[in-house]
Parts: structure tokens; sequence; C-alpha cells
């Protein structure tokens, strides 16, 4: 069943464009991942610091693989240091209702 997923970043502001070439970067891989619909990243208008990471992925098990990953050999070990604070997320269960 496929899923949505995001990733809330606080940035430090003094780093924004550092952080932003980052995702720009690591999130090619994101996308060649094997489940994933695609990734898209969003600033709020009030806070442009404040980013989010939303992804759809194929099912819950594409998703955690690709955490595993991410975990380990696709880690990304400047990004911490570019945050203001510990990142967020969630994932949710794509369902219709009319």
């Amino acid at each position: 069943m496929t899923v949505l997923t995001h990733f809330e970043l606080q940035v430090d502001p003094s780093r924004l464009a550092e952080a932003l070439a980052v995702l720009d970067r690591i999130l090619d891989d994101t996308r060649a991942f094997a489940g994933n619909q695609g990734v898209t990243v969003a600033q709020d208008e009030a806070d442009p610091a404040h980013v989010l990471v939303i992804a759809e992925w194929d099912a819950a098990e594409h998703h955690d693989a690709y955490l595993a990953w991410r975990a380990g050999e696709g880690a990304v070990p400047e990004l911490p240091g570019l945050l203001a604070e510990e990142p967020g997320g969630a994932r949710f269960t794509v369902t219709s209702i009319r």
C-alpha cells in the first residue's frame, strides 16, 4: 500500500544555502531508490529555514529499506551539523476518502 512520508527540518538559518545544496545532492539517491515515486522539498513561507521533505513510496517496506540504507552506507554525516534542532517526521498510509 502506498505511503507518504515527511521529514521535517529546522535548519540553522546561517547555513540554509548549504543545507539546501546537501538536500539537492542526496535526494537524487532517494528518488532513485527502489519503490520511491517522488520527492518534494518545501520551505515555510514565514520561516524558510523550516523545510519539509515529502516522499511517496510504493509500500512501507520500501521506505523501511531506505531508512536502513540511510542509517548505514547512505548516511549523510554533514546534515546534523546544519540543523538548529533534531529533525522529525512521520509516515502515512494513503487512503481514498470520497
